[in-house]
């Protein structure tokens, strides 16, 4: 029943973002829009987190509210000391996604994962910031670290918790390829989160992470294949290296408290 329930909740967190979504994109890019509109939103794809994310954290606000959940059971609370070091594995992270998506391969044999990149860090500068970098990130991060991850630890593990939020968010994209990579993004998040215990670590890597592959996208553009592949080889190696790292902080860290329970 404790299962159900959770899987239940977690539907519903989905759900909600799916309808305003469906909703929202249907008027957006349909005849009934202004024309201005529709080509600033093809100059601006990411446009569309500008334009729903708003409503959709509105009501995500007033869900909670009614729920009686408060922004520490979300892991919003005191951020914890050290919270910057882990949080900073983003920038490996977002490095590895703009070169590997910048790959000749990867963007002739894999272009729903290259135009996901693109998407991302598309648009005018602004645009990027209010809407990838700071809307897109706190709503992906409140609903699948946050809202996700709660409801799944009332019947899961941590670990098994962490790995239902990244299939999660991998099965929204409804596509094999660009899913089973958000996936993998969305799986260091959760790594992050559960290691330090606070949305924060993974908000905070999140907002590197978005703002890295907006940066390295623009440097590495007409880079030599050669070059994108070292980069793509040595962020993944570093990104390991600092989540290695960060789990075996977190562990060292929750043996105390684990010992003082005992």
């Amino acid at each position: 029943m404790r299962t159900l329930r959770a899987f239940a909740e977690a539907l519903l967190y989905v759900g909600l973002y799916a309808a305003i979504l469906t909703l929202a994109s249907s008027y957006l890019y349909g005849s009934g829009s202004p024309s201005a509109l529709r080509e600033w939103l093809a100059a601006n794809p990411n446009g569309l987190l500008l334009l729903v994310n708003p409503p959709v954290l509105l009501a995500y606000a007033l869900l909670l509210r009614l729920q009686r959940v408060g922004a520490a059971e979300l892991g919003l609370g005191r951020p914890p000391r050290g919270w910057a070091a882990p949080a900073l594995s983003g920038v490996w992270l977002g490095l590895f996604i703009a070169s590997f998506t910048g790959l000749p391969l990867v963007r002739e044999e894999l272009p729903a994962i290259a135009g996901l990149a693109g998407f991302v860090a598309g648009g005018s500068p602004l645009v990027f910031l209010l809407g990838s970098l700071l809307l897109g990130s706190l709503l992906e991060e409140l609903l699948f670290r946050g809202l996700l991850l709660r409801a799944f630890r009332r019947s899961f593990g941590l670990a098994a918790s962490v790995a239902l939020q990244a299939l999660l968010f991998g099965a929204v994209f409804l596509n094999v390829q660009t899913g089973l990579f958000a996936a993998l993004g969305a799986l260091v998040y959760g790594l992050l989160r559960a290691a330090g215990g606070s949305l924060w670590i993974s908000l905070g890597a999140h907002l590197l992470s978005t703002a890295s592959v907006y940066a390295a996208a623009l440097l590495l553009r007409g880079a030599p294949a050669s070059l994108l592949l070292i980069l793509a080889a040595g962020s993944a190696a570093a990104l390991a290296l600092h989540l290695a790292l960060t789990l075996g902080g977190g562990r060292r860290a929750a043996a105390p408290r684990l010992e003082a329970r005992g």
